[in-house]
C-alpha cells in the first residue's frame, strides 16, 4: 500500500494530512464539545515473500509436475497462502503471489524432474563363468554365466546400479529390460553364443607300423585326431601324439575344446616283442642233408610288461651247399625280428657225401690225380725201404714224414701232432680206432695203392673207429669191416651201431647211390642188394634218432658216415698230395 492521506472534514472546518510509516495507525479527532471519535487503518508497502516451494511429485516422473508456493506476509498478510501452477514442460516458471495491501512478488520455479525418454543399452557387456573367469569376445565356456549390461539415461538416470545382470544357461537370446528414474522403461536384446557343452570326438592311429600278425618289434607311435562339432573348436597346444612301451597294452587320448568340455578314445591293443629268437641247429648241431636244413627257432624270451613272445615263424629251409655266409641262414619271429645262424654250428651229415669222389662223378679227374699222387709217391720214396712194422707207425724214417709200407697194414688210435703222410703200396689198411690231430696245424694224408696185378689198394674201417681226421686217396674201395677183418654189407642189426665222422677228404673207387651194375637214384638202392659193398650211403647202420641203435630206427634214416672236408689240404697240404697249381684239387674232393 501507499502513503495513507488522512483528511478530517467537520462543522467546524476540517484538516489534512499524510502518514507514510507502514504498520497500523489510529487517528481521533474531538469537537469542541469534547467528544471524540477515532479511526484504525494499517499500512503496508512491503510485498509479500515465497517461503517454501514444494513439488509433486517431489521425485523424477514423466507426466505433470505441480509447484506449490507459500506466501509469507508479516503485515497485510497474504490473500492467499499457497499457490500452485501445474507444468509438463521442464522449465524455470514464475508464479504470483499477493498480500491484503495488493503488495504483489513473483516466486520462481524450477521444473528439472520430468523424463519422457526412455533409458538405452549401454555397449558394453561383461561375462562371468561360474568360476568368476571373466569371458572375453569369442572366448567360450561349458558353465552357466552371468552376463552384464550397462543402462544409459541422461535424463533421471538409470536406476542404480546402472547395470542389469542376467543368468544364461545355454546359448540364445536373453533380454535386459533397463528402467530410468523417471519410470521409462526399455529392452535390450543380447545373443548369447559362448556356451558349449557338447563334447569332442576322437580317432586314433598307429604311426609305427604293425605287422600282419599283429606284431611290433619296436615301440610304437600312435596320434589321435580331435573333431568339434558344437562351435568352440578342439583346443590347440594339447598333446595328440604318444607312445606306446608296453606288450599287450593301448593307449588313451583324452581331446579338449575350446570350451573346456573333453572325451576320450583308446587305440587297439597293441602287441610288442622287442627280442631276437635264437637260431640254433639241433643240440648236437648236426643237421641231416643232402637237400635243405632247417634251422630251429626258439623265441622263448621272458615275458615282461614291456616285452612279449610272438613265437616263431615256420623257418626256412636252406640248400647249405648255396650257403655261401651266414646272412642266408635266419629265423623270424611273429614281430618280424631277425636272427642269424652262426655258419660255423652248421654240422652236417652229409647222405651225399661231402668230400668223397667216386668213379661215377668224374672218373678221368681222379684218374689224373691218381696220376699225380703216385709220381709224388715215387718221388718220395725212392732209395727208400718199406716199413717192416705193419702195426705202428715210425716218425724216424729218413724222410722224416711218410711212413712208407708195401704190405697190409693195421693202425690202432693215435694222435698226429704235425704233418704226417701214410703210404700203403699193394697192400690193404685196416683202421682199428680214431685218428685224431695234437695241434692245429697238424694234418696226415693216407695214400693206399694197388699192386701192380691191380689188387688190393683197399681202407677197411673197423665199427670202433668213430672219429678220424685224415687226407684219404685210395686206388680201392673203403668198406666197413667186422673184428675179423671181414667186409660187412649195410647190417639191420647192432654189428655197425656207431656213426662215422670223418674230417677231411675220401677219394676212393666208391659209389654214392649206386655204381655201373645197377644204376639207381640217389638213395635209391633197396637194402639188402648187391649194389651195396661199394655204396658210402650204407657205410654204417648208425641212426642218429635211435641213439646209435638201428633196431629201434625206421629204414633210411640217420646219417650213417659224414664226412666233412677240411679246407686245410689246399694251406697245408700233405705229402704226397702236391698237384701242380692249375690242379683243382678241391674239385676233385667236393
Amino acid at each position: 500500500m501507499e502513503n495513507a492521506i488522512v483528511k478530517i472534514t467537520g462543522s467546524e472546518g476540517g484538516a489534512r494530512g499524510i502518514i507514510s510509516e507502514e504498520g497500523e495507525h489510529q487517528v481521533t479527532v474531538r469537537n469542541a464539545n469534547g467528544r471524540s471519535s477515532s479511526t484504525t487503518f494499517r499500512i503496508d508497502k512491503t510485498p509479500p515473500t515465497c517461503s517454501t516451494v514444494t513439488y509433486s511429485p517431489p521425485s523424477w516422473t514423466t507426466g505433470s509436475v505441480t509447484a506449490t508456493v507459500r506466501c509469507s506476509d508479516t503485515l497485510s498478510g497474504c490473500k492467499n497462502n499457497v499457490t500452485s501452477q501445474t507444468y509438463s514442460t521442464e522449465g524455470t516458471y514464475s508464479i504470483q503471489i499477493e498480500d491484503h495491501a495488493t503488495n504483489v512478488a513473483n516466486c520462481l520455479v524450477t521444473i528439472d524432474k520430468i523424463d519422457t525418454v526412455a533409458p538405452t543399452c549401454g555397449g558394453n557387456v561383461t561375462m562371468v563363468d561360474i568360476d568368476g573367469t571373466t569371458l572375453n569376445t569369442g572366448d567360450w565356456t561349458n558353465d552357466r554365466i552371468t552376463v552384464e549390461k550397462d543402462c544409459l539415461d541422461d535424463d533421471s538416470g538409470c536406476i542404480s546400479p546402472g547395470y542389469v545382470w542376467l543368468f544364461a544357461d545355454e546359448n540364445g537370446t536373453i533380454t535386459f529390460n533397463f528402467e530410468d528414474n523417471a519410470g521409462n522403461t526399455t529392452a535390450c536384446d543380447l545373443e548369447i553364443t559362448n556356451i558349449e557343452r557338447e563334447a569332442p570326438t576322437c580317432t586314433t592311429s598307429l604311426i609305427t607300423d604293425i605287422n600282419a600278425q599283429g606284431w611290433s618289434k619296436e615301440d610304437v607311435i600312435t596320434e589321435a585326431q580331435c573333431f568339434d562339432t558344437g562351435g568352440s573348436g578342439c583346443s590347440s597346444g594339447q598333446a595328440l601324439t604318444g607312445t606306446i612301451a608296453e606288450h599287450n597294452t593301448n593307449h588313451t587320448f583324452t581331446v579338449t575344446d575350446n570350451a573346456g568340455n573333453s572325451n576320450t578314445c583308446s587305440t587297439s591293443t597293441v602287441k610288442i616283442d622287442r627280442n631276437k629268437p635264437v637260431c640254433s641247429f639241433e643240440s648236437t648241431g648236426w643237421v641231416v642233408l643232402p637237400e635243405t636244413v632247417t634251422p630251429d627257432c626258439d623265441d622263448n624270451s621272458v615275458q615282461t610288461a614291456s616285452n612279449g613272445i610272438s613265437g616263431c615263424k615256420t623257418a626256412q629251409n636252406f640248400n647249405v651247399d648255396e650257403i655261401d655266409d651266414a646272412a642266408n641262414i635266419k629265423v623270424e619271429d611273429q614281430a618280424d625280428n631277425i636272427s642269424f645262424c652262426n655258419k660255423n654250428d652248421l654240422k652236417v651229415r652229409y647222405v651225399e657225401i661231402r668230400g668223397t669222389q667216386s668213379t661215377n662223378s668224374n672218373p678221368a679227374l681222379k684218374q689224373e690225380l691218381a696220376n699225380i699222387i703216385k709220381q709224388n709217391v715215387a718221388d718220395d720214396t725212392r732209395n727208400e725201404s718199406p716199413n717192416s712194422d705193419q702195426s705202428t707207425l715210425n716218425y724216424n724214417l729218413s724222410s722224416g714224414n711218410i711212413a712208407y709200407y708195401e704190405n697190409d697194414v693195421e693202425l690202432d688210435s693215435f694222435t698226429v701232432n704235425d704233418k704226417k703222410t701214410i703210404v700203403v703200396k699193394g697192400g690193404d689198411l685196416y683202421l682199428k680206432g680214431n685218428i685224431n690231430y695234437g695241434t692245429p696245424d697238424s694234418i696226415l694224408g693216407i695214400i693206399v695203392l694197388k699192386d701192380s696185378e691191380g689188387n688190393k689198394g683197399n681202407v677197411f674201417v673197423d665199427n670202433a673207429a668213430t672219429d678220424i681226421s685224415a687226407i684219404l686217396f685210395a686206388e680201392g674201395s673203403m668198406l666197413s669191416v667186422n673184428g675179423n677183418k671181414n667186409p660187412v654189407i649195410f647190417s639191420r642189426d647192432n654189428t655197425l651201431d656207431n656213426q662215422l665222422y670223418w674230417k677231411g677228404s675220401v677219394i676212393t673207387d666208391n659209389t654214392i647211390g649206386g655204381n655201373a651194375k645197377n644204376e639207381c637214384p640217389k638213395q635209391g638202392c633197396i637194402y639188402g642188394t648187391s649194389t651195396l659193398e661199394n655204396d658210402l650211403i650204407y657205410f654204417r647202420s648208425y641212426h642218429y634218432s635211435g641213439n646209435g641203435v638201428a633196431s629201434s630206427d625206421p629204414q633210411g634214416s640217420g646219417a650213417p658216415m659224414i664226412i666233412e672236408y677240411d679246407s686245410k689240404v689246399q694251406q697245408n697240404t700233405p705229402y704226397g698230395f702236391e698237384v701242380p697249381s692249375d690242379f683243382s684239387f678241391e674239385e676233385v674232393v667236393n
